[in-house]
């Protein structure tokens, strides 16, 4: 059993990593309400369904998992077509999006790599990781995704709403490294892990030390231009 705060840490973890693929999978769209609406579909009628079915199932029997239900009650061919189907698509989208991510960074490393050998890199990475067992513990995996990805969202917030107001009317992603964001991400991300935080708290931890940071690195500009 685990308490209430830390299932909905792990439900908001599952939301915000589909959030942060929603560009890849839809950087050919052609309008905006296709993003909305396909973003709508997928997170409502997608995720919100199999999330539905989790928790019938697990009310009912026990057992979250509907395909391990399923070869209880002797569907052994339906419940593996269902598990192939997820498996197939879900991991098609992780690796496409693992592999622009790993493009984008080793252009901005300098280090021309093409996207089908990152293609195969991350496949490969992705049978270890399931050859090895790790992915069978992936509540952990998505906690301690939270504490990475909670202080992101806490310093965009800060940025935008903090930091750049009142002049801010549209976000922007900085052109040069900021100091105080990944200052304020590295601070959050360790008390996160060190006080085991929730998503929720990481989130707040990360708007928090991002403003600090960037008042004192501010303050740090100020006083070497005098």
């Amino acid at each position: 059993e685990i308490s209430f705060m830390a299932a909905m840490s792990l439900a908001i973890a599952t939301w915000v990593g589909g959030a942060g693929k929603t560009a890849d999978l839809t950087r050919f769209n052609k309008k905006k309400s296709h993003i909305v609406g396909g973003a709508i579909l997928g997170y409502i009628a997608g995720s919100g369904l199999f999330e539905l079915i989790a928790a019938i199932c697990a009310i009912s029997s026990g057992e979250s998992n509907i395909v391990i239900v399923m070869a209880r009650f002797g569907l052994v061919i339906p419940a593996v077509i269902i598990l192939a189907l997820a498996l197939w698509t879900t991991t098609d989208n992780n690796i496409y999006s693992a592999s622009l991510a790993f493009g984008d960074m080793s252009e901005i490393l300098g280090l021309r790599i093409p996207r089908k050998v990152w293609v195969i890199i991350n496949v490969l990475i992705a049978l270890v990781v399931a050859l090895t067992g790790v992915a069978s513990d992936f509540s952990s995996f998505l906690s301690f995704f939270g504490t990475i990805a909670g202080p992101f969202a806490g310093i965009m917030i800060a940025h935008f709403y903090l930091v750049c107001r009142p002049g801010a009317k549209k976000y922007f992603v900085p052109e040069n490294f900021s100091v105080p964001g990944f200052v304020g991400w590295i601070l959050s991300f360790a008390l996160s892990n060190l006080l085991h935080f929730d998503t929720f708290w990481a989130v707040i931890s990360g708007i928090v030390l991002y403003f600090l940071s960037s008042l004192l690195f501010n303050n740090i500009i100020k006083l070497k231009q005098k």
